[in-house]
């Protein structure tokens, strides 16, 4: 198997970071073979910044459309065994090619792998996500959001068929594409932290109604197949439970609600989840105990 890889940067706007993101693609312990940058019609100085790289990135002028036809745009222009996405705002480890390649290359029914990562910026912390991966049942949930997959942390085999849904806007358009992609093959995690993430006001998470225009995105693809739908009410069920462990009471109760209203047959788990929505006092509690216990044992 060959060991090719094509980089893609979907860019908008992104003159403040992207040479520092070029120049992580440019240090990488393995060469890529094509670097490739879509301006997705930015209106700063993202091209000009990317024009000083000529001869070593190749860059792709659009008027602006929207990340997902830019990386899709991207992906097509691919010639390589392999397609690694990294976002304009972020950068890799040096060793973040070499290790996806190494891992790849030992399952030849990978349709793609992907990493930990680090975030910096706003907010800082390192991704760890085998416990989550580990506990993906494979054909009874989606993937995503189950196991928090960035496009800049993944890896992708040139050969699959699946693609960014340009009709989802940035509303988890890429979790969509990751459990398209899911369903052509195998997906590997590697336990390393290979991207560091960057955490701005102008990341799409941020942005007002995101959340909900994503899961109602992910209701709209997903409600077709009897069995999608009920993978993704298996999907939504867990990360209710994720998020009520987390103590994440605002997006808890929003997925509550949104179960609740999108499931209406499942009579027996509404009544569960209302009743959960009205336990916040209880949590706090059981944690306010919990903290004093472990206040007594430092004492002790």
């Amino acid at each position: 198997m060959n060991g090719s890889v094509t980089v893609v940067i979907p860019a908008f706007n992104a003159a403040s970071y992207i040479a520092e993101t070029i120049n992580s693609v440019l240090q990488q312990s393995l060469s890529a073979e094509k670097i490739i940058v879509v301006d997705d019609g930015s209106t700063d100085d993202t091209a000009e910044i990317v024009k000083k790289f000529q001869g070593t990135v190749e860059l792709i002028q659009l008027k602006n459309s929207g990340v997902s036809h830019a990386r899709n745009m991207g992906f097509g222009l691919a010639t390589s065994d392999w397609v690694a996405f990294l976002d304009s705002d972020d950068t890799w480890h040096e060793r973040k090619l070499q290790v996806c390649l190494d891992t790849a290359q030992r399952t030849p029914s990978c349709s793609f792998v992907f990493s930990d990562f680090r975030t910096f910026g706003s907010e800082t912390g390192d991704q760890v996500l085998g416990e989550n991966f580990r506990n993906w049942q494979v054909s009874e949930q989606l993937l995503v959001p189950l196991v928090c997959v960035l496009p800049s942390a993944a890896f992708v085999r040139r050969s699959t068929m699946s693609r960014f849904p340009e009709w989802a806007g940035n509303d988890c358009e890429d979790s969509i594409y990751f459990n398209d992609l899911a369903d052509e093959g195998q997906v590997l995690h590697i336990p390393e932290v290979l991207v560091n993430y960057r955490r701005h006001e102008m990341s799409a998470q941020k942005q007002t109604g995101s959340r909900e225009r994503g899961c109602e995105n992910l209701l709209k693809r997903y409600s077709g197949e009897v069995n999608d739908r009920k993978r993704l009410a298996n999907t939504l069920l867990t990360l209710i439970q994720q998020k009520r462990q987390m103590r994440q009471w605002d997006y808890h109760n929003y997925l509550c609600k949104f179960f609740i209203k999108h499931w209406p047959d499942q009579l027996g788990t509404a009544f569960v989840l209302r009743a959960v929505m009205l336990a916040k006092p209880i949590y706090d509690l059981k944690d306010a105990v919990d903290l004093r216990s472990n206040d007594r044992i430092v004492d002790a």
